[in-house]
């Protein structure tokens, strides 16, 4: 019955969609409507500023919301449809971080409403996976070329990823990530290292001088367990009692997308960060606080080496991974044959090793980084221009000229 009226509401709004005059009004959205983070969020609240641009937030969540009302920013939600059918109907631009824009009743799909994707990610992969029961690659290619403009955190990045997904390179342009101008601000990102608010938000017991490892696995389009209990030899009671020993906490995050089998227990140590449980949560705002990222093959690794911290890699399903069909290696230069070559921090195969690259780095933190520094470099040379310091407002830039058109 729900996709009966779903596509008779579709038809009704059909002409209408196409009669309705386009304004100053513009929709963003995070990948889902129950988080406030990502480049979306950042863009949202710079634009919230402007006076020429009437910009909305969708959101269902009930945090959220608050949140939003509380800072006095404008969102539109299902709760309200009467409100959110308007905003879409005159909205000129919509604007989204992952691959979907939020779009009821198809009343987006239309030729006078531009599309923009701040894209969530870059990194030395290209993974177009055929999920089953999912999506498939074919799905993957058609819901970005659906966006008029898509952006990439560097020109080399732009053509490759441009390529794996069939993009147009008219639709292609490189702004930066407005999720990562916060880390060219030295003085803003050192005050947050000191002050680890998010960090106490999630464990009281945390204080100024504790340290924080931040592990942020990606999905796998296959079943699988946190791959960190999968490293040989990996016994959570023992990393607890390392963890409490050396004033360390460990947080986890994972991929939304196909979740892991079994994951990590809480301890007074341990939190895994549930996005259900902190919708607000956002991982580059808490990355200022992080001392060591602990990693896979996630793109976190590219904006975590703005910062220049430690990195360390786990992969106990390396050759699973890149032996799966549409996943593919973006090297950074012809000597780079594998990921392997060009990870800006070491890989450890078991459980001594990890705790082994922590002490070496918590022991002489200044002489790790260095030692790393030029593969950090070396990403970034290829996956993010620094030079796209202000992110923010190269969008607005295009979205000004989008709307005198």
């Amino acid at each position: 019955m729900k996709s009966i009226i779903k596509n008779i509401l579709g038809l009704v709004f059909y002409p209408i969609k196409h009669i309705i005059p386009k304004t100053n009004t513009i929709i963003i959205s995070s990948n889902s409507a129950n988080v406030y983070c990502g480049n979306a969020r950042y863009l949202f609240e710079y634009l919230s500023k402007k006076d020429d641009i009437d910009i909305h937030w969708y959101t269902d969540n009930s945090t959220v919301k608050r949140y939003l009302d509380k800072k006095k920013y404008n969102y539109i939600s299902l709760k309200n449809p009467l409100k959110l059918v308007y905003v879409m109907l005159t909205a000129k631009i919509v604007i989204n971080d992952g691959d979907a824009y939020v779009n009821l009743f198809n009343i987006l799909d239309n030729p006078h409403t531009i599309k923009i994707c701040t894209f969530h990610g870059c990194a030395a992969k290209a993974a177009i996976y055929d999920v089953k029961g999912i999506i498939s690659p074919d799905e993957q290619r058609s819901r970005l070329n659906k966006f008029n403009f898509i952006n990439f955190p560097s020109d080399a990045s732009s053509t490759k990823y441009a390529d794996a997904f069939n993009i147009p390179k008219s639709k292609v342009f490189s702004a930066g990530f407005p999720r990562c101008d916060q880390f060219f601000n030295k003085k803003s990102t050192e005050m947050k290292y000191k002050d680890k608010l998010i960090g106490k938000m999630l464990n009281q017991d945390m204080n100024n001088d504790s340290k924080i490892i931040l592990y942020t696995p990606t999905w796998r389009p296959y079943e699988y367990n946190l791959p960190l209990l999968d490293l040989d030899g990996f016994d959570q009671n023992k990393f607890n009692d390392w963890l409490t020993k050396n004033n360390y906490y460990f947080f986890y995050t994972i991929h939304s997308t196909i979740k892991p089998n079994l994951l990590l227990n809480n301890t007074d140590r341990i939190k895994f960060i549930n996005l259900n449980d902190y919708p607000l949560f956002d991982i580059n705002e808490f990355m200022n606080e992080v001392d060591i990222l602990l990693n896979d093959y996630s793109a976190t690794t590219t904006d975590y080496a703005l910062l220049n911290r430690a990195q360390v890699f786990c992969m106990p399903d390396y050759e699973k991974y890149w032996n799966y069909e549409g996943v593919s290696f973006i090297p950074i230069d012809e000597e780079a044959s594998n990921y392997r070559d060009i990870l800006p921090g070491p890989e450890v195969k078991n459980f001594n090793e990890l705790l082994e690259s922590f002490i070496k780095i918590s022991n002489n933190y200044i002489a790790h980084t260095d030692h790393y520094k030029s593969q950090s470099r070396n990403i970034l040379d290829k996956f993010y221009n620094i030079r796209n310091t202000h992110s923010v407002g190269n969008i607005y830039t295009l979205i000004k000229n989008i709307i005198s058109s």
